[in-house]
């Protein structure tokens, strides 16, 4: 499976389960709306290729996108546009800043030992990622989903089984835990 297929079935699933919650109703399930929008997976053309195909899974979204304007006309979340913003977002400039994405560039440079020959990784972008909690804390600070939180999503849209289904990684690594004790070093 190509990546456009893959991205068109991870869609598929998507709005399969989002249309049949308006964002307000989210909210009002929540009891707040300082939750960031949900984080969805994005498969790169590098991910099909012959590397190994590494899906890393963390805790939540750590402050993810919280605009409005990922809804559409009648309030539900716009699929479309929440993958657009993975696209567009994530340019692959943040390897020093963020230490989850920091791992993952070592990782995936070790499992697939790309390098070119001036022994740095080539612009190989064979892996993709998700959260346990497609919801995260925005405005109230970082961390895990409050109690609540966490039963909405595990009553209403527990998809991970499906988005492992559809993509297919040869290797799932949990990246979870307190990021300032995160190991970056392999």
């Amino acid at each position: 499976m190509n990546a456009k297929e893959i991205n068109n079935n991870l869609i598929e699933l998507y709005q399969e389960y989002f249309r049949k919650y308006p964002k307000e109703d989210i909210e009002t399930s929540f009891g707040c709306d300082d939750y960031s929008n949900p984080l969805l997976i994005y498969c790169w053309e590098d991910y099909t290729k012959d590397y190994i195909r590494i899906l890393y899974i963390g805790r939540e979204t750590s402050s993810w996108y919280s605009g409005d304007d990922c809804t559409d006309e009648r309030g539900y979340y716009n699929i479309s546009k929440l993958v657009d913003l993975v696209v567009n977002k994530f340019d692959f400039k943040f390897e020093k800043k963020y230490r989850f994405f920091s791992l993952l560039y070592k990782l995936e440079k070790e499992l697939n030992n790309v390098e070119n020959e001036l022994g740095k990784s080539p612009k190989v972008h064979n892996f993709i990622w998700t959260n346990v909690f497609k919801f995260g804390r925005y405005d109230a600070g970082k961390g895990r989903p409050i109690k609540k939180v966490q039963d909405w999503e595990q009553h209403n849209l527990n998809i991970l089984r499906n988005e492992i289904e559809i993509t297919k990684p040869d290797l799932i690594i949990f990246v979870t835990g307190n990021g300032a004790k995160m190991t970056t070093s392999i």
